[in-house]
């Protein structure tokens, strides 16, 4: 680990404290993006579908809502022309495959020298988590 790698302690962070926050290379969260939503996102509110198209809105990156369930996203994304891949990159989509099949999404806020990074994610309805995930070969990047 560097010393500008972020390290959290808690399997779910309910925020980042200020130095943590000063890594990221671009702005957190905003309420818009927590809260309300982003012109055009069809996706359920609080859901983590719909805060990852108002994380990417937010930050400039529009992306499709119609993508369906987590597990649809990539094939979804890769027909509209999105690059995928296993390496984690800032501002990429993760989609942990899981055995429920339905999988999960998040949001690449910070990748660490070691290879690991950090999400934030909606995994309750409208609960914002932050975490920092090891490299692992079930997880699948969406690069916008």
């Amino acid at each position: 680990m560097e010393e500008k790698d972020i390290v959290l302690t808690g399997f779910y962070n309910a925020r980042l404290n200020s130095w943590q926050e000063l890594q990221l290379n671009h702005s957190l969260p905003s309420e818009q993006t927590v809260k309300d939503s982003y012109e055009g996102n069809a996706y359920t509110k609080g859901e983590e579908a719909w805060y990852i198209y108002n994380r990417s809105a937010q930050l400039g990156k529009i992306i499709s809502s119609n993508w369906g369930r987590a597990d649809e996203w990539v094939k979804n994304a890769q027909q509209e022309g999105y690059a995928i891949g296993n390496v984690a990159e800032v501002e990429a989509i993760a989609y942990f495959e899981e055995a429920n099949k339905k999988g999960h999404l998040a949001f690449v806020e910070y990748v660490n020298s070691d290879g690991s990074f950090i999400v934030s994610e909606m995994p309750s309805p409208k609960i914002l988590n932050w975490r920092l995930i090891q490299p692992q070969s079930s997880i699948t990047f969406i690069y916008l």
